[in-house]
């Protein structure tokens, strides 16, 4: 009997302890969650949040529309090349609002003692593949307020994969485009047909003048005339000839309304019917396909 109530007493105290251990394992279980997480909190303190990067993509596959890639890069170079030596913080404000999380150019531009410098015209000269980035620059040409040269500011525009834009890196002020070395294609022959010449003086003159009543009738039945917005006068043309297919040039000397002259070539679309009519008029194009 006794041997009996020793081996239940013996069993119980087993049973207890597994009790209690089972009982304290929530316990011990909370207690490393709590420091797990104090850990955490400590890595979060004492490590610096990792910064967003944007996905620069090719400017092909590009997110982001290229106008409005164009745009943001000449608004940049407005405000990186735009400072005031009793100002620099403004400066660096103002840049910041371009720039990529993690991009720091604060102080990257250091003004000459009294200098004042301030941007008066943008226009995007180029685009440069940058393969070993995958992205591409956009060159700005950039006037200054007094001086004649231009500058040409190369800005690493970024582009998130929601098409927002940044600019990610330093910019560099670079060379301009290079020169197409080419010579220009010589003029057409001459155009030997009176009444396709007077057409076309009369047409381009109607044109200059900003008389769309005037040019009207000799386009094509059904085409509607735009004309300049600032009156001008033909004053001579030199010459007509042929500029392809269809088309004619005039080589004309052209007044403003302040009395300064202009010697400019123009292409005429034509179109025979029962007489000659004017279809379009716009610049010149070249047979390599640039307009100037």
């Amino acid at each position: 009997m006794a041997e009996q109530l020793a081996d239940r007493a013996v069993l119980t105290t087993a049973s207890a302890t597994v009790i209690r251990a089972r009982a304290a394992a929530p316990r011990a279980a909370g207690a490393v969650v709590v420091v797990l997480l104090s850990l955490g909190g400590l890595r979060a303190i004492a490590l610096p949040p990792r910064p967003r990067v944007l996905l620069v993509r090719p400017h092909a596959d590009a997110g982001a529309d290229p106008a409005a890639r164009d745009a943001f890069a000449q608004a940049f170079a407005r405000a990186y090349l735009s400072f005031d030596n009793r100002d620099v913080p403004a400066h660096d404000r103002a840049v910041d609002g371009f720039l990529a999380p993690g991009t720091e150019l604060d102080g990257s531009v250091q003004p000459a003692s009294g200098q004042t410098q301030r941007v008066v015209w943008t226009a995007v000269a180029a685009h440069v593949a940058d393969p070993s980035e995958g992205a591409e620059l956009v060159v700005v040409a950039v006037a200054l307020d007094g001086q004649a040269p231009l500058r040409y500011l190369a800005v690493p525009v970024a582009s998130g994969s929601d098409g927002a834009l940044a600019v990610d890196a330093p910019p560099a002020l670079v060379s301009p485009p290079p020169r197409d070395e080419r010579p220009a294609p010589g003029p057409g022959d001459e155009v030997a047909d009176y009444g396709l010449r007077t057409v076309a003086v009369r047409g381009l003159a109607a044109y200059l003048r900003a008389s769309a009543g005037d040019l009207a009738a000799d386009l094509t039945p059904g085409a509607r005339a735009t004309v300049p917005a600032t009156p001008m006068a033909l004053t001579d043309a030199q010459d007509v000839t042929w500029a392809g297919p269809g088309a004619v040039a005039v080589l004309a000397t052209v007044r403003d309304g302040a009395g300064a002259t202009y010697e400019l070539r123009y292409r005429l679309a034509v179109e025979h019917r029962e007489r000659w009519f004017i279809t379009a008029i716009g610049v010149t194009t070249d047979s390599r396909g640039a307009s100037s």
